[in-house]
């Protein structure tokens, strides 16, 4: 099974969205649309990670809190 992708910002507490793959093979946001490079004019730092990647990710970082 395929992992889940989202996109997110290092060092935010919330992704912003799962990320789909078109038939080109570029990411896109679910729910607005917006492919990976639309999204980095608003967020230059958003990756795109496993699901997992960002519970882990997110964990780590509330921690810190």
């Amino acid at each position: 099974m395929t992992p889940e992708m989202v996109f997110y910002v290092p060092g935010q507490r919330n992704a912003l969205d799962y990320a789909r793959v078109g038939p080109d093979g570029q990411h896109f946001a679910l729910f607005d649309g917006r492919s990976l490079e639309e999204l980095r004019h608003e967020f230059p730092t958003v990756e795109v990670i496993t699901e997992g990647e960002f519970y882990s990710t997110r964990k780590e970082a509330t921690a810190e809190l």
